[in-house]
């Protein structure tokens, strides 16, 4: 590829791409086969991946999703030549004609992903309260819960009356063996592993929320307005992507829920700012402290993403060439490691002791 590199601010620059037809048919090649694959399109024997495409969407929105299969492939190539890790999604400004054996230009704006120090480096202690536990009043409350899931009306005149059951080993027998609980013994157990679970997870992030705080303190650099800005522009288009998914038109949730755009904008932008400062944090302590990773660690990201298709998820990342997501992921969560490991934690009991 032959790539120009303009600056338009200090925060962003523009990629003027020109991939020869020999890149571009690389592109039609493996990225349309990734999609196909990504999507699991089915198809009859003798068919080619851009047929498939065309048997399951149709001849106009098969052309739209081909080139977006596409660009897919060859966007991370350009990145990867040029050593850019882009601070949010890479969105294609101007492109001419995308067709198989021809040369294909097209044009990005890009806020690459920039690197900040720590005034401090250090480990340090942190006081936490003692994590919480889990009360058998808990768990009665999970179970009242439950049985009033279970309720029924019955009549008497002109009076409804609610009844709830009665938990009991019969009555869990009868509604949960399904679940493979059969006493109310089994259930209380149930209860108390996912209550201690969420627990768990809750005090876990309470801890690094504290840690954190004091990396926060030694942060130095500037977040400009165009990071936030470009962060906050993926955050959004993610969220109405996820409604999208649950059949919900973005302008119906807004209406609902008595907001607008903009006020979900400036929401979602004080988040993105803590969010890339915390990333850039993770970074430094990566870069520091001289930290390798190795397979298993970006598996372990891959699990984060699709837990039970690692393996089918890693070789699609591999073939568009988008496995510098996971390297980021994966130093991150290296650094994450490294922080709760070496740093203090104490609680007022262990403290005392």
């Amino acid at each position: 590829m032959k790539i120009t590199r303009n600056t338009l601010s200090p925060d962003e620059i523009q990629l003027v791409i020109e991939a020869t037809p020999e890149e571009v048919n690389e592109g039609f090649d493996k990225g349309v086969a990734a999609f196909v694959e990504q999507f699991q399109l089915e198809s009859l024997e003798g068919e080619t991946p851009i047929d498939k495409i065309v048997g399951a969407l149709g001849l106009d929105e098969a052309k739209d999703a081909i080139g977006t299969a596409v660009m897919s492939y060859l966007i991370p190539q350009a990145l990867s030549q040029e050593n850019i890790i882009p601070l949010s999604s890479s969105k294609v400004e101007e492109a001419g004609e995308l067709a198989q054996n021809k040369p294909f230009t097209f044009t990005m704006n890009i806020v690459p992903k920039p690197s900040f120090p720590l005034s401090d480096y250090s480990t340090f202690t942190v006081e936490v309260p003692a994590p919480p536990a889990v009360t058998e009043e808990d768990i009665d409350e999970q179970i009242a819960m439950l049985a009033k899931e279970f309720a029924t009306q019955t009549a008497q005149g002109d009076t409804e009356n609610v009844v709830i059951p009665a938990v009991t080993d019969t009555w869990v027998q009868q509604n949960l063996a399904a679940m493979g609980i059969n006493t109310v013994a089994e259930l209380r157990a149930k209860f108390r592993e996912q209550a201690e679970a969420l627990l768990d997870h809750q005090y876990q992030e309470y801890v690094i929320g504290a840690l954190m705080d004091v990396y926060f303190d030694r942060f130095e650099g500037e977040i400009s307005d165009k990071m936030v800005d470009s962060m906050t522009t993926d955050m959004l288009e993610n969220f109405k992507a996820e409604l999208a998914q649950q059949g919900i038109e973005f302008d119906e949730y807004c209406k609902e829920q008595n907001t607008n755009e903009a006020t979900i904008r400036a929401t979602l932008a004080e988040q993105a700012k803590i969010q890339l400062i915390q990333g850039f944090i993770l970074d430094a302590v990566y870069e520091h402290e001289k930290l390798q990773i190795e397979l298993p660690d970006l598996m372990a990201m891959i699990h984060q993403i699709a837990p039970g298709a690692e393996e089918e998820t890693f070789e699609l990342m591999e073939k568009t060439g988008r496995t510098f997501l996971l390297k980021e992921g994966a130093q991150r969560n290296k650094a994450l490691a490294w922080i709760l490991e070496n740093n203090t934690i104490v609680t007022p009991e262990n403290k005392k002791a």
